[in-house]
C-alpha cells in the first residue's frame, strides 16, 4: 500500500492501513455485510442512487464512529458516476472523506503466448493498460470535484482481471511498476492518498508454497519501488509515459526507470550531478507465464553534469546517487 502526502512517500497511518486492508479483503461483499467497518453503496452499482440510501448510510456511519472514532471511513459506489457522487458521497462528506475506486483491465483480444507475434501483442496490451487506469482516475477526480466537497480517492483495486488464479509474468510486473510510478508521480495532483493492491498474498505479489514463499514479478517490482518510501518526490519532466520516478532522502537520490519496449533498448539521460552509490537492472530472459526478473548490476555513466544509462527491452532499474547540496 502507498500513502503520499505533501510530496513525501510514506507508509499509511495505522488506522488507515487497517481499514484499507479490510477493504481489499472484503471488496464485493454487500454494504450491510461489511458496514461495521466500511460504508458502501456498492450493492447499488449500475442503478440510480437515491438520497434515502445516503440516509441509511449516515445512520450506519454514526454507529461505526461511535464504536471507533479514530477510523477513517471509505465509501464505494458506481464510479465514476455524477449522480452517486452528488446524492450519496457528497451527503456523507463531513464524515466519509475517502471514495473507493476499482478498475480492472485486460489486454485487448485473447491472451496468447504461442508465437512471438502473440507474445508481443499480449505483452504490449498488458503494460499499456496503465493508461486506462489513468483515464479512470481523471474521470473520478472530475466527478468528485463536481460535488464541491473535499473528497479523496482511494484506488483500491487496479489489477489485470485475467490474472486471477493464473501464473503472472514479467509483463504484469512492468505493468505494476508503471502503476506505482503513476501513483508516486500523480497522487498529489489527483488527491489519491491511498492505493491498495488486491490480492498480494497467494496471487499477485507473493506466492505461498508448502515449504517456501517467493515474490512474483509483481512482487519484485513492489520491492524495488519500496526504496522510495520516506523520500521527497522530485519533479521529472518529459515523463508522460511514466518511465521515471525520483525521490530524495538523506542526500541520496533514488531513481527508478522502466523500459516498457518489447524489443528495443532505451537510453535515459538526466542533467544532474552526483556520485553513483549503486545501480541494478531487472531483466528477463522471456515473457512467458511464470517468468521472473533477474537483478544484476547496471552500468551507469556519471559525468560532471549528466547521468546516463541504457536499459534493455522489457526491463526496470533502480539507481542510487549521492547528490551535493
Amino acid at each position: 500500500m502507498v500513502y503520499t502526502k505533501s510530496s513525501e512517500v510514506k507508509t499509511m497511518p495505522k488506522a488507515v492501513r487497517i481499514i484499507a486492508l479490510i477493504m481489499a479483503i472484503l471488496m464485493g461483499v454487500s454494504a450491510i455485510g461489511m458496514i461495521a467497518m466500511y460504508i458502501s453503496a456498492e450493492t447499488c452499482e449500475g442503478i440510480g442512487i437515491s438520497a434515502s440510501l445516503s440516509s441509511m448510510e449516515k445512520e450506519n456511519e454514526s454507529c461505526v464512529i461511535a464504536t471507533a472514532a479514530d477510523l477513517e471511513l471509505f465509501a464505494s459506489g458506481p464510479y465514476p458516476n455524477d449522480k452517486w457522487a452528488k446524492e450519496s458521497a457528497a451527503l456523507m462528506a463531513d464524515k466519509v472523506k475517502y471514495i473507493s475506486l476499482h478498475h480492472y483491465t485486460a489486454p485487448k483480444g485473447e491472451r496468447h503466448f504461442t508465437t512471438p507475434e502473440d507474445i508481443k501483442k499480449t505483452y504490449e496490451g498488458t503494460v499499456d493498460n496503465v493508461f486506462s487506469h489513468q483515464k479512470n482516475a481523471e474521470d473520478m477526480r472530475k466527478c468528485l470535484d463536481g460535488t464541491g466537497k473535499k473528497l479523496h480517492i482511494s484506488y483500491d483495486e487496479w489489477n489485470q482481471w485475467y490474472s486471477w488464479y493464473r501464473p503472472s509474468y514479467v509483463g504484469e510486473g512492468l505493468y505494476t511498476a508503471r502503476m506505482l510510478h503513476y501513483f508516486l508521480n500523480h497522487s498529489n495532483r489527483m488527491d489519491i492518498p491511498v492505493a491498495c493492491y488486491f490480492q498480494p498474498v497467494g496471487e499477485g505479489a507473493i506466492l505461498i508454497e508448502p515449504t517456501e514463499s517467493r515474490l512474483t514479478a509483481n512482487g519484485q517490482m513492489f520491492a524495488m519501488m519500496a526504496e522510495h518510501q520516506g523520500g521527497k518526490l522530485c519533479k521529472v519532466t518529459e515523463n508522460e509515459d511514466l518511465s521515471t520516478t525520483a525521490t530524495l532522502k538523506d542526500d541520496v537520490l533514488t531513481v527508478t526507470l522502466i523500459n516498457e519496449s518489447y524489443d528495443k533498448d532505451r537510453e535515459f539521460c538526466f542533467d544532474l550531478r552526483g556520485k553513483l552509490v549503486d545501480a541494478y537492472v531487472y531483466t528477463a530472459d522471456d515473457l512467458l507465464p511464470y517468468s521472473y526478473f533477474n537483478r544484476v548490476p547496471l552500468e551507469v555513466m556519471v559525468g560532471k553534469k549528466q547521468v546516463k544509462t541504457v536499459l534493455p527491452p522489457h526491463s526496470a532499474a533502480i539507481i542510487h546517487l549521492k547528490v551535493k547540496k
